[in-house]
């Protein structure tokens, strides 16, 4: 998947790059996942995800040692 990344292992990020998009589809490896600024846990697979303007995708492992950092992250910054 060529607009989408890790960052690490633990951290997927997913930009949206159609202008005027709200929503974009995303592929999620094996794993739980978390969205980071819903906290809605999800499956591996593809989803589509609401990526309203300044809270673009981005999903985190909920088992992984930075889980509390990514999860202030969203407390800091949410839109």
């Amino acid at each position: 998947i060529q607009d989408q990344y890790l960052y690490g292992a633990d951290l997927l990020v997913a930009p949206v790059i159609e202008a005027g998009a709200a929503a974009r589809q995303i592929y999620l490896p094996q794993g739980a996942w978390r969205h980071l600024w819903s906290g809605a846990d999800h499956a591996p697979g593809w989803h589509t995800c609401a990526a309203p303007i300044g809270a673009p995708p981005v999903f985190y492992r909920p088992a992984s040692p930075f889980a509390a950092l990514f999860a202030s992250i969203a407390e800091d910054f949410a839109p």
